[in-house]
């Protein structure tokens, strides 16, 4: 008798025919979970099993016992656990001259548990881990590390200082609502977060009150020496806060902390919206207020929408406030779309003792007045450095315009602020642009898809192909 995994008979007795082979079973419908499947085979003749490569990573082949020239035996396949989409792949039986006799499907369920329900939530992740390293499996764990921030039996008792958690798989939020890890009246993430090159989707923030303050994003607040690294996020913030102070980024809100903090290969794709006071926004980091150390921002790039309604908006593209940072090899093709007055920078909007290198902004800016709109600056790379700046190898090939008195627009550095030290080195932007101030050096667009290596350009960390703008290799 030959089971399928579920305690079912699939054949339980075969007529053996010289000459020939058969099968107990020739479709396997398996579940998510990993298993071993035995095969009756009933055959006078030698064979070869043929797993085909792409399925090879899943499905393997224990040896095969003959017990005589004719013979019933068992081929055991052994299935790993399915972590993702739902598979499928046809296993061939053919003779020695590798003519295909039979063949075999199987069929493995996708695993659910990647996807949120929007409610469950489970520690199971906290409990697994030994000597302060998690490994998180499901999107029920991704929600429990949310849970240690919101629950008031866990808040303050937990912020993972100096301890490393890996994401295992990639999670989808199903655009449930999320609440952001770290918040403003508990405890502040303080560990170190590894993607494992995976990515979380779904994501959906909505905020809409009269909260003092507001962190916002995949992690609300964060404390201490805080490391998010190797991830990718995809989703949605819709954000309406009247009164107070918000800080939006799509991985991080805010960082208030005099230690560094540091962000690495981190990517995202999020719509961000708010309407209100005093907001500052980034495409992975809303603020960076790290005022000992510093910081590190590196090989991270952000794309899609920023519309904000606001007075005194700091936004980037990459970082909306950002104190005492090396900002390094980020790219951002953000549309950020600003209806009043404010700060908006392609990588960062108002920065404090900041080193931008190696940085590309190719999206677009668009400054729309209103009855109260008030003095705008506009910075291709960084809109308002303070106290210290240095740019070096960085390219301008995005765009900007606007409407309204008080709108200045430069392409690569805006507003310098009173007894600032700005040094600009080696950064470009294409010539087509009117810049205010004075910074950087213009070029053709034809220049520009040469193929030529711009001036001080590392050809290790930028491509230059023919016909085509330049572009970060990471």
């Amino acid at each position: 008798m030959v089971s399928d995994g579920e305690t079912r008979a699939v054949k339980s007795s075969i007529n053996f025919i010289k000459g020939t082979i058969s099968v107990s079973s020739q479709t396997y419908s398996l579940s998510a979970e990993s298993s071993t499947i035995s095969v009756n085979v009933d055959t006078d003749i030698e064979y070869i099993v043929d797993i085909p490569q792409e399925a090879q990573s899943w499905i393997s082949l224990n040896a095969i016992t003959t017990r005589s020239a004719i013979r019933s035996e068992a081929i055991n396949f052994n299935i790993a656990k399915n972590e993702g989409d739902s598979r499928q792949a046809v296993v061939s039986i053919k003779n020695n001259n590798g003519l295909e006799l039979k063949s075999i499907v199987f069929q493995q369920s996708e695993d659910l548990s990647y996807i949120w329900d929007g409610i469950s939530y489970s520690f199971d992740w906290v409990w697994r881990g030994e000597n302060g390293v998690y490994h998180i499996k499901t999107a029920s764990e991704l929600a429990g590390l949310s849970k240690c921030f919101q629950d008031s039996y866990l808040r303050g008792n937990i912020n993972f200082k100096g301890e490393t958690i890996y994401l295992d798989r990639d999670i989808d939020l199903a655009g449930h609502e999320w609440a952001p890890i770290g918040k403003w009246d508990g405890v502040a993430f303080a560990g170190t977060f590894d993607g494992n090159n995976h990515k979380i989707k779904g994501l959906k923030v909505t905020k809409n009150n009269n909260d003092e303050y507001n962190f916002v994003g995949l992690f609300g607040l964060v404390w201490g020496s805080f490391c998010v690294k190797n991830l990718s996020l995809e989703g949605e913030i819709l954000v309406n806060t009247p009164s107070g102070w918000t800080f939006i980024g799509g991985i991080l809100g805010s960082s208030l902390s005099v230690s560094a903090i540091s962000i690495e290969n981190c990517h995202t794709n999020v719509q961000i919206s708010s309407s209100g006071k005093s907001v500052f926004i980034g495409g992975i980091v809303g603020e960076i207020l790290s005022n000992n150390d510093t910081s590190n921002l590196n090989k991270c790039s952000s794309k899609g929408n920023i519309n904000v309604t606001n007075r005194s908006a700091r936004i980037g593209g990459i970082g909306g406030l950002i104190n005492n940072t090396i900002v390094s090899i980020s790219s951002s093709s953000c549309n950020v779309e600003l209806t009043g007055d404010g700060f908006i920078g392609g990588i960062v909007g108002n920065s404090n003792k900041i080193e931008v290198n190696n940085s590309l902004f190719s999206g677009s800016i668009n400054r729309k007045a209103n009855i109260s709109s008030g003095v705008t600056h506009v910075g291709g790379i960084v809109a308002s450095p303070y106290n210290s700046a240095t740019i070096s190898n960085c390219l301008m090939i995005g765009e900007y315009y606007g409407s309204g008195d008080y709108l200045y627009m430069s392409a690569i550095a805006g507003e310098v602020g009173e007894n600032t030290t700005i040094f600009v080195n080696d950064s470009y932007y294409e010539s087509s642009l009117n810049s205010k101030t004075q910074y950087g050096v213009p070029v053709s667009e034809e220049i520009l898809k040469s193929g030529s290596a711009l001036t001080g350009f590392n050809n290790s960390i930028w491509s230059f192909p023919t016909g085509e703008y330049p572009y970060l290799l990471f």
